[in-house]
């Protein structure tokens, strides 16, 4: 095992694999955490049942598998050690020290120390998919090589009796969990089996209590693939996928107007309810909790168009609703350019566009710098309660623009105000494709 040690030091690129039946040489880590002292030997761990446990953060398997690995880690302590290590070549030490952190304060944390930066394990044990599972008997020989299905009270039992034959160099086929209670959720910390094993799973949560939310995300591991959207309220859990999915079919809706433009025709209490309160139609009051969480996993490389459709028909299975999209004649304020001298064409040539809303007691400033008129009906869009497009014939010229309006102006206030400095504001009914609630 002289040579082995030699060329994991000096000669990384050489280091062949082992395999179940072969011996562990001693290795030192010195990039280690939650653990007691600055670095590890294996050797720490000397007449234990030693289970290396490759993982990483972007890995739900992974993650969901560190309350079993716990649970068996105070199960057995005395007589095993389970290490977790980290699998990827470009991880750093503080990444995974702020991930520990974060799960701490989420109140998830993982008690397990960590090996980090290491390249030496992943050479001994090569692997295309996570979580990578080795045990390595009290002796130092490796027993068993699989995925997480095999890390489990009946394998580990087996090798500390000596049961487990190690003359095979067949990784050992994955074992049925036994160990099953319906009074709680399948899955769930090892409950019949490793939260890896699903085909297809999705949560829905009420009022999360996490700071970040509010854009959609697909993420993908080896196995799997995740949409996630947190804390929305409710018809926006359902419009921001429709908008990912069909951006050109909103182009010219600009702003808050699909926000408000939706038709509601759904008798679902909760799902009315929720609408009314995005709408304003009735305050919200600290009673009044809409803001939900939702993701969804399914086995799989899957397509972002894929994942968006299959999203949108799990949450109408959810809410027992049909949300879809449909061709309406809807009423809108259009907005255009009547007269361009009395428009001044912006000063600033070059540069980004500037808007600024200022509310007074009584009255609402609107500043425009270089913008555009559709920049216009975004705006005004997202502060008043009146819904607002542009004119498809438009142009694209920048104006310098300011005006004031009552707090909550009214269609004929807004049509004086704009008319005077050369934008007209008129009503229209128009067919666009919008979201329809409906039962």
């Amino acid at each position: 095992m002289g040579n082995v040690l030699s060329s994991i030091v000096f000669c990384q690129e050489q280091i062949k694999p082992l395999a179940i039946g072969d011996t562990l040489p001693e290795l030192p880590f010195h990039q280690v955490i939650n653990y007691p002292k600055e670095k590890l030997k294996l050797s720490d761990f000397k007449g234990k049942l030693l289970i290396l446990d490759f993982w990483n953060t972007w890995c739900s398997a992974c993650l969901a598998s560190f309350p079993k690995l716990s649970s068996l880690q105070r199960i057995y302590k005395d007589q095993l050690m389970i290490l977790p290590v980290v699998s990827g070549r470009t991880s750093r030490k503080k990444e995974f020290v702020d991930f520990y952190k974060m799960r701490a304060e989420m109140g998830v944390p993982i008690e397990l120390p960590s090996i980090v930066e290491d390249t030496i394990l992943m050479n001994l044990f090569p692997h295309k998919s996570l979580p990578h599972i080795v045990f390595i008997d009290n002796e130092g020989v490796i027993r068993l090589i699989s995925g997480s299905v095999d890390l489990n009270s009946e394998n580990i039992n087996e090798i500390l009796e000596g049961r487990n034959n190690s003359s095979s160099n067949k990784v050992m086929p994955s074992t049925i969990y036994d160990d099953y209670n319906e009074d709680k959720p399948l899955l769930l910390n090892g409950n019949g089996g490793m939260d890896d094993q699903f085909i297809q799973k999705s949560v829905l949560i009420k009022n999360l209590k996490v700071k970040t939310g509010g854009n959609i995300k697909i993420l993908r591991d080896s196995s799997h693939t995740r949409i996630t959207l947190l804390n929305m309220k409710l018809p926006y859990l359902f419009i921001t996928p429709f908008l990912a999915l069909y951006p050109d079919k909103f182009a010219t809706l600009t702003g808050d107007y699909l926000h408000k433009e939706y038709v509601s025709e759904t008798n679902n209490e909760v799902v009315k309810k929720a609408i009314q309160v995005a709408n304003r139609e009735i305050p919200k009051t600290r009673e009044v909790k809409d803001f939900y969480s939702y993701e969804l996993i399914i086995q799989g490389n899957r397509s972002e168009e894929e994942m968006l459709k299959a999203m949108i028909t799990d949450l109408n299975r959810l809410f027992k609703i049909n949300v879809h999209l449909q061709q309406r004649k809807i009423s809108a304020i259009e907005l255009s350019v009547s007269d361009t001298a009395l428009l001044n064409k912006s000063k600033y040539k070059v540069g980004r566009s500037y808007s600024d809303v200022k509310k007074s007691l009584d009255s609402t400033k609107f500043i425009f710098v270089n913008s555009s008129i559709k920049n216009v009906a975004y705006t005004l869009n997202w502060h008043l309660n009146l819904p607002f497009i542009y004119s498809n014939q438009i142009d694209f010229i920048n104006y310098d623009i300011h005006f004031d309006l009552s707090n909550g102006g009214s269609f004929k206030e807004v049509q004086s105000v704009l008319s005077k400095i050369g934008i007209r504001a008129k009503k229209v009914n128009k067919s666009f494709e919008v979201l329809v609630f409906s039962d």
